[in-house]
């Protein structure tokens, strides 16, 4: 399996048939054949499946920054040179060489079987939003490269600008939708293999790892609204406590093997388990509603909230990597 260290995507694993078909002699029960038929169809669809939600994956990860951070940045430096009178000094467009790569991931998937409507439904627009971003994208692109601004004082980013935004925030809006399904879809998947690995084994510690993890990250889903993890605090502090037990469990199972165990994977677990538990103690002691009230106006960008929640991130990304090494 494989996991994005950005976006933390797994790929389901590409299962081999569940029973390979031998040459049958004539005196081969026909209801065998029949079962071994059904198992053989079965496993093959199951693959289809798999093959195209990978490829969904493949394209979410194939991303540079997303499209919502593509538009912080251009309203934040763009936007005011854009709108002021005097001539543009400079004028930049970032992932413009990702839009139609992810177009046609996109595309590629959808026209893939079996039908998939929990990602189907939003990669769809998302596609469409991306194929009207895509003109204006690569018409900026160039302007911006050749440097058109020095020559024409920024009139034609004056033109486009609106059109181009515009297209933009709808692509935002889709690739949002389109990322909830896909976290949505992956955590089903994760939480499908940990629940049919044999209970008390190593492989069931270690799915449980990634499973409990994302559980986890998805309850931070709503972190740095000023208050921490709010209502999500208790779910949140389950999931990270079953990572540990993941972790402790896992360790265990790998020293009845080898006694020195598996330290630099735990070094990672505890790392996340630690920062997750510091976030628990800052929501419910107020900590985070405490500094957003002290922070003064210029100082909006800076804050502890906006430091665990990246480290959370970059902490459980650790915790994946550990495990794609697979050096225990």
């Amino acid at each position: 399996m494989m996991f994005s260290l950005h976006r933390t995507f797994r790929q389901a694993l590409v299962l081999g048939l569940v029973c390979m078909l031998a040459a049958c002699g004539d005196d081969k029960p026909k209801a065998e054949d029949s079962a071994q038929s059904a198992k053989a169809q079965a496993a093959s669809a199951e693959q289809a499946q798999i093959l195209k939600f990978n490829q969904y994956v493949d394209t979410a990860n194939g991303l540079g920054d997303s499209f919502s951070e593509v538009l912080e940045r251009y309203t934040k430096y763009n936007v005011k040179a854009v709108e002021a009178k005097g001539p543009i000094k400079n004028f930049t467009i970032q992932n413009d060489i990702y839009v139609d790569r992810t177009k046609a991931g996109l595309e590629k998937a959808l026209a893939m079987q079996p039908a998939m409507p929990a990602l189907d439904g939003p990669a769809k627009p998302f596609a469409e939003a991306l194929g009207k971003l895509s003109p204006l994208s690569h018409d900026l692109q160039n302007y911006s490269e050749s440097k058109g601004y020095l020559a024409d004082d920024g009139a034609k980013a004056r033109e486009l600008n609106a059109a181009y935004v515009a297209a933009l925030t709808e692509v935002v809006k889709q690739e949002d939708a389109f990322f909830s399904g896909l976290s949505e879809q992956d955590l089903q998947n994760t939480k499908t293999a940990f629940e049919s690995a044999k209970k008390d084994s190593a492989a069931y510690y270690r799915i449980g790892l990634v499973y409990w993890g994302k559980a986890a990250q998805a309850q931070a889903g709503t972190f740095m609204a000023g208050e921490g993890l709010g209502e999500h605090v208790q779910g949140f502090k389950d999931a990270v406590n079953l990572v540990n037990d993941m972790g402790q469990g896992y360790d265990k199972k790998v020293r009845e093997q080898n006694q020195k165990g598996c330290p630099s994977l735990m070094m990672q677990v505890n790392a996340y388990v630690g920062v997750g538990r510091t976030v628990v103690k800052r929501t419910e002691d107020g900590f985070y509603v405490k500094e957003a009230k002290d922070r003064s106006p210029y100082m909006q960008h800076m804050s502890s909230e906006r430091d665990d929640i990246r480290t959370l991130r970059q902490n459980f990304n650790n915790v994946v990597n550990a495990l794609n090494i697979q050096t225990c």
